[in-house]
């Protein structure tokens, strides 16, 4: 059977990408935290979208273990390609601006190794390694344990990270320091997603079906999930629990019917090739480009404190991510130049 093209998920991380930077660059509004909420569901978007691509090609158990470890190995390389090329891109400004690289230069290098694979080595790096890691633990346990199962452990492992985060100050733990392993930034967040997407992609033609004969069900149940999302959000900031706002257990339901609405959503879009490496350069490029144009701005007596100085940082971001999305595929097609592919 042809598999079902998703122009839809194309459109959906490009709008995501745009959010993430927003999340990452908040506006001084009286409404920034809704803001903050909404754009906290990015990021679960993003590990579910990945996970259903992957394991919608995911060969079944029956073609081999050699057929699954092939599209496993073919993941793994693209996408290490793509965290090491732009970690080595941006190390000037990461050595610049991060302060856990002052440090002596053994703790240095340790910290830089383990966050290679359980950090971030660049600013907002981490879902790459927490995608990669993912992936290939869920790949390697799948032949040996069910969805339930899989579901069962990656659940565990997100309600840890909700405990640090959501609820750190409630439960007193402790929280780490710059460079050293954050357990909220890491694969431990991105399985539970990973499943979602993997359970929904092989099970693809009759989720679709149901989701598209029940949108006014779906939709009501979505904004019951959104109001119980908004009081586990608004309950732990104002009363305190919070260490940090990175993930919430009603962050599940919401995200998995928010995905499940895009995902049946019948559309073509054209130039989805340059909108999906424009939100892959927006993604890996705008924490480091921010970085850079806060420290300018610093010198000039610009904070981006203020509504009109903050759509200036938001709108330079956003305009530099969307012309290197755009400017790097084309010139990637010089033979000189063709290791630029290896940014998208």
């Amino acid at each position: 059977m042809k598999q079902e093209r998703y122009d839809s998920l194309d459109l959906a991380k490009l709008i995501l990408s745009f959010m993430v930077l927003m999340g990452h660059i908040p506006p001084p509004l009286s409404f920034q935290e809704v803001l903050l909420a909404i754009c906290r569901l990015t990021i679960p978007l993003f590990f579910t979208i990945s996970g259903f691509l992957f394991f919608r090609k995911w060969p079944p158990v029956t073609a081999g273990s050699e057929e699954r470890k092939k599209r496993l190995f073919h993941f793994l390389k693209r996408s290490a390609r793509l965290y090491f090329s732009w970690m080595i891109l941006l190390m000037p400004i990461t050595v610049k601006y991060w302060s856990w690289y002052g440090y002596s230069l053994q703790k240095s290098v340790l910290l830089f190794i383990m966050n290679i694979f359980l950090g971030e080595t660049f600013v907002n790096s981490w879902f790459l390694p927490a995608l990669l890691l993912g992936i290939a633990i869920i790949a390697v346990l799948s032949s040996r344990l069910s969805n339930r199962s899989l579901f069962i452990i990656a659940l565990a492992c997100y309600l840890v990270c909700c405990a640090f985060s959501s609820y750190g100050n409630l439960l007193q733990l402790p929280q780490p320091g710059s460079g050293e392993f954050n357990v909220k930034n890491s694969f431990l967040f991105s399985m539970v997603w990973l499943v979602i997407g993997k359970v929904i992609s092989e099970n693809e033609e009759t989720v679709l079906q149901k989701t598209r004969s029940h949108y006014l069900p779906l939709i009501l149940i979505g904004i019951a999930a959104a109001v119980l999302y908004g009081i586990e959000y608004s309950t732990c900031v104002t009363r305190s629990w919070a260490s940090t706002t990175d993930q919430f257990v009603t962050e599940i339901p919401i995200s998995t019917i928010l995905f499940l609405l895009i995902l049946s959503v019948k559309m073509r879009i054209p130039h989805a090739k340059d909108i999906r490496t424009i939100s892959t350069v927006t993604y890996c490029a705008h924490g480091s480009f921010g970085v850079v144009l806060r420290s300018v701005g610093k010198r000039f007596g610009i904070y981006f404190d203020i509504p009109s100085q903050w759509f200036l940082s938001y709108g330079l971001t956003l305009l530099f991510c969307v012309f290197l999305g755009l400017a790097i595929p084309r010139l990637s097609r010089y033979r000189h130049l063709h290791f630029l592919s290896w940014l998208c």
